[in-house]
């Protein structure tokens, strides 16, 4: 059996090529880690 490691740090680009967005991107990302 294998076991999991901890998770000690997670980054998300916010930055993509999308000029302007409106928050749509990081709303998303929001509704995401909500579900989760």
């Amino acid at each position: 059996m294998s076991s999991t490691p901890n998770v000690e740090l997670v980054i998300f680009d916010m930055a993509g090529t999308t000029v302007k967005d409106n928050n749509e991107v990081q709303n998303c990302f929001f509704v995401a880690a909500e579900q989760t």
